[in-house]
């Protein structure tokens, strides 16, 4: 059955002995004459009037295992929903139907498809939709459909949730997102969407200047807050070129992640901003890998206190790989981790660039608890730590944290041209725990000591063709009192590989431990007191 619509409708409840809504308990089609795009009008007061008259709710609810097909329409004024599935196998299609200015207390104020079958939306706009109920969603709640979720060509905007995604709420859904704009919607939880469980694959599109607001401690994920399930990221971009086009939240200002399987592919996360922790990304828990092609930039940490971490990626715990993605321009400069900051878990960074970030502690990478990270290729690069007191240009470890740096000789680390204005240029190492260095390239960094490494606390080895390049500005590697570099077997580089900077001037104080062939390798940089060696057995000796 096809009803052709041939002119603008609306409810007037004065008039009518029935609700709004509509039942649909045959297939149907319902669309506009060709060439127009007419309104079904609910009748409702829209998003800031009060309406009383009880009469006044739905559009549409489909039941009995039908299908609704909805095309070139208009659906406004809704009080409950504009369009419900109920549970059962029942389907909504629509194609080019706008849903705007609709509001309730409950359920969703465009869409609640409540454990449906199939939902097809296509060339369509959700825009001007609000849940005003502490349980309510504003543009769709997608509740564990029994068949599969499908939006294509759609645009989503200016919607708010008083609970769990501002646009779209998604529960144990198998969905697909293609070319989606989801710009502009607030929730306390994903912003612009919340995806518990299922499957999401979202390709194309964009998530622009949306927001998790409210109070409390969970105000997460601007663009995506997801948990549980498994969500694939294809050549989309969450946030966008300009600095007001970012997704913001207290934490993961772009997207919070929690024991989510993802799978990201020519994704950039830019210019989001986070009042906390994770700007860009927030790892709560579980595994986030980066490949080649993804990039993670100019995100930033707008809070001040000692909270502010992790302006591009934010590790509270879980597994967190680089293999090929770049980490550039992110910021935290109140406190810890312009790139990346770790509380806990474990980073891996095979390959790809951290550079350009900035903070306090740790302009590249920061590592606080007992977290780890690994560096077996890639680079980091221009990080700075230039604020009054700022340590770890590069790197920073904190007391109980774990660092590896074993790059190859044919493919060695790099850490070049980071800056502190404190200490650690390159790397500052509070960490009691070995720090060993093999086949690194250590350059062109600097800070007020220690231009490429600070060894304030633990043991640090170096290895393989390690070179911490002397040169006329900083790249020393300053020894605090009582510490010494280790050097592991036989160092393949030729002329110096260091110069060291004691703390403590004098004669029989041990600066390295090895034999006597390689302790030749690294010079001394002066003092007032004049110039100084390194003996065979690895003391200082002024000359």
């Amino acid at each position: 059955t096809v009803i052709e619509i041939t002119g603008n409708c609306i409810y007037d409840p004065d008039e009518e002995t029935v609700k709004s809504l509509i039942t649909v308990n045959k297939n149907i089609t319902i669309q506009s004459a060709a060439g127009h795009k007419y309104t079904l009008n609910a009748g409702g007061s829209g998003l800031t009037g009060i309406t009383t008259n009880k009469k006044i709710t739905g559009i549409f609810e489909v039941t009995n295992g039908k299908v609704l097909k909805l095309k070139d329409l208009v659906l406004t004024m809704a009080e409950t929903y504009a369009v419900s599935v109920n549970p059962g196998p029942n389907s909504l299609e629509m194609e080019q139907v706008t849903i705007t200015n609709c509001k309730t207390k409950e359920y969703a104020a465009s869409i609640y498809f409540n454990e449906g079958k199939n939902l097809m939306l296509t060339g369509c706009t959700i825009e001007e939709c609000r849940g005003t109920g502490s349980a309510s969603s504003g543009g769709m709640y997608i509740q564990e459909p029994k068949g599969t979720i499908t939006i294509k060509d759609t645009t989503i905007k200016n919607c708010e949730s008083q609970r769990d995604g501002g646009g779209i709420r998604l529960s144990k859904a198998n969905c697909t997102l293609t070319n989606v704009i989801i710009q502009e919607c607030k929730a306390p939880k994903g912003g612009g969407m919340c995806v518990n469980a299922g499957t999401l694959t979202i390709t194309g599109g964009s998530f622009t200047k949306n927001e998790a607001t409210g109070t409390g401690t969970d105000i997460q994920g601007g663009a995506i807050y997801s948990e549980d399930g498994r969500l694939t990221l294809k050549s989309c971009m969450i946030g966008g070129d300009n600095s007001g086009d970012g997704n913001r939240a207290k934490k993961g200002g772009g997207i919070y992640l929690k024991n989510v399987a993802l799978t990201m592919q020519s994704v950039t996360v830019k210019n989001n901003k986070a009042l906390t922790q994770g700007a860009g990304i927030y790892l709560a828990d579980g595994n986030l890998e980066i490949p080649a092609g993804n990039t993670i930039a100019d995100n930033s940490i707008t809070g001040t206190d000692l909270s502010a971490a992790g302006g591009g990626i934010y590790v509270e715990k879980g597994m967190l790989t680089l293999d090929g993605g770049s980490i550039d321009g992110n910021s935290a400069n109140a406190n810890k981790g312009g790139g990346v900051h770790l509380k806990a878990g474990t980073f891996t960074m095979n390959s790809g660039e951290i550079k350009n970030c900035s903070a306090k502690y740790g302009g590249g990478v920061s590592l606080a608890g007992k977290s780890s990270f690994t560096m077996k290729g890639g680079s980091i690069t221009g990080c700075k730590a230039n604020v009054e007191g700022g340590v770890g240009g590069g790197i920073y470890t904190g007391a109980k944290t774990q660092l590896t740096l074993e790059g190859t000789n044919s493919n060695p680390v790099v850490i070049s041209n980071c800056t502190a204005k404190k200490t650690g240029g390159g790397m500052h190492i509070y960490t009691n725990n070995p720090v060993t260095v093999k086949n690194a390239r250590i350059e062109g960094n600097t800070a007020e000591n220690g231009g490429g490494v600070y060894l304030e606390q633990g043991t640090f080895t170096i290895a393989g063709s390690t070179r911490i390049t002397p040169s006329a500005g900083k790249n020393d590697v300053f020894l605090k009192g009582g510490k010494f570099i280790t050097i592991e077997g036989t160092l393949t580089e030729t002329g110096t590989v260091a110069r060291i900077t004691p703390k403590k001037y004098e004669n029989g104080v041990q600066v390295l431990e090895g034999s006597s062939t390689e302790c030749a390798k690294f010079t001394v940089t002066p003092n007032s007191a004049g110039t100084w060696q390194v003996e065979s057995n690895g003391t200082l000796k002024k000359q």
